[in-house]
């Protein structure tokens, strides 16, 4: 956590460099799945289906190698079961997420605070918790539980976004990160998350073997961070 926090000003620097250069294009910035629940939330995907992805390597490359620094050091380990397992996420002032679930039962959600607006207008609720992002810190959350976003700022918003797959071993450092709702409340979605990190795949996607083979790579554990 302390590792992906202090990368936050370089990652911040860079993304608002692109922009200000007008090297963004717009194209390369995708949708959420559902544009019912989130019609203005853009994504731009750095990692996916196991991989860096050579576009975003180019678009960004001081932040692709950061990533991959705490990938091979600090024990990050990226979810391939995820759509959306690492990138740049976008909300335009004047917009927000309906309520809605994730099936993201292998694992949590980071969002690391990266452009945020002024004033307490920009949230995300979780489980009925609501909290603020802000500038360099990271937010922790299980989007099993029903969230959704606001941002009533006058600039985006923007997030990295990470969809970490933990190891089977306990967070030893979760204090120090702000936590919205582990522990998922519904009875089944407790079993299903809890069968989930036993190692179960019922109800889960197949992966490509690029995903697949990236899931079953040996890598540290968060506990070595």
């Amino acid at each position: 956590a302390g590792a992906l926090e202090a990368a936050a000003p370089a990652i911040r620097a860079e993304l608002l460099s692109v922009q200000e250069q007008q090297a963004e294009d717009a194209a390369s910035w995708g949708g959420a799945d559902y544009e019912a629940i989130a019609a203005e939330w853009r994504i731009f995907h750095l990692w996916k289906d196991g991989a860096w992805l050579p576009e975003a390597a180019a678009r960004y490359p001081q932040t692709v190698a950061l990533l991959r620094r705490l990938e091979a050091s600090h024990g990050l380990r990226l979810n391939p079961l995820q759509n959306v397992a690492c990138g740049f996420a976008r909300q335009p002032p004047g917009s927000g997420i309906a309520p809605h679930c994730d099936g993201n039962l292998l694992g949590l959600t980071c969002h690391l605070g990266l452009r945020v607006p002024a004033g307490e207008e920009c949230w995300i609720e979780v489980g009925g918790e609501r909290r603020r992002w802000r500038e360099g810190q990271l937010l922790l959350m299980d989007t099993t539980q029903t969230h959704s976003t606001r941002n009533g700022g006058e600039c985006d918003n923007d997030t990295a976004l990470l969809s970490e797959r933990p190891p089977a071993c306990p967070f030893p450092d979760l204090s120090r990160i702000p936590l919205l709702q582990v522990r998922p409340r519904h009875p089944h979605a407790q079993r299903a998350s809890a069968r989930a990190r036993r190692g179960g795949v019922g109800g889960v996607r197949a992966l490509p073997p690029r995903a697949a083979a990236a899931a079953a790579r040996p890598q540290p554990g968060l506990a070595e961070r």
